[in-house]
């Protein structure tokens, strides 16, 4: 029997705490000045993934998510509720493209930022070759959301659910209101 590779795994987990020890450390603001929720209650980023989304292992992605606060407790923003569209590939041949709905919830605001978990559902479409599948998707997320210069932030994260089974990526982005 092969020895499995823990190399991704090993990495994803570096990669994670570098990020969250970078954003926690070199955030300009005080937790007063992104207590702001209501006046800036909707986000819209971009980020990059690293994930076990094929099955013959680890695939890049990208994608981009649009969310707002819809409950409040003392001014900040406990829930966020919102829509997100990702595509992987691992660059022979495979590749999938993900859009779910989520809730987020925030656990506790720590500093410049907050930490969240989230539950996503939606739907998975593969591509192998001239081979497609569609199936559902769900997910659990984790992570932290740090802002900085007055509406912008970063959000390292880890995932994990199915079809695909672990996943770690940054988010970057900006809060504002219309």
């Amino acid at each position: 029997m092969e020895k499995p590779d823990y190399f991704f795994s090993r990495l994803s987990v570096f990669l994670f705490c570098l990020l969250f020890l970078f954003a926690f450390g070199f955030s300009s603001l005080t937790a007063e000045e992104v207590s702001n929720d209501r006046a800036y209650p909707y986000s819209l980023g971009g980020g990059v993934e690293m994930n076990l989304n094929t099955r013959e292992g680890a695939a890049m992605g990208y994608g981009a998510a649009l969310d707002r606060y819809f409950i409040y407790a003392e001014d900040k923003g406990l829930l966020r509720a919102g829509v997100r569209f990702a595509m992987q590939s691992d660059f022979d041949g495979i590749s999938a493209t993900e859009g779910d709905i989520f809730v987020r919830y925030n656990l506790l605001r720590l500093g410049p930022g907050d930490i969240f978990t989230q539950l996503s559902w939606g739907f998975s479409s593969y591509r192998e070759d001239e081979i497609m599948a569609n199936t559902m998707l769900t997910g659990f997320s984790a992570g932290y959301r740090f802002y900085f210069l007055g509406g912008f932030y970063v959000e390292p994260y880890i995932r994990t659910g199915f079809p695909f089974l672990f996943g770690t990526g940054v988010m970057a982005g900006h809060w504002f209101s219309f």
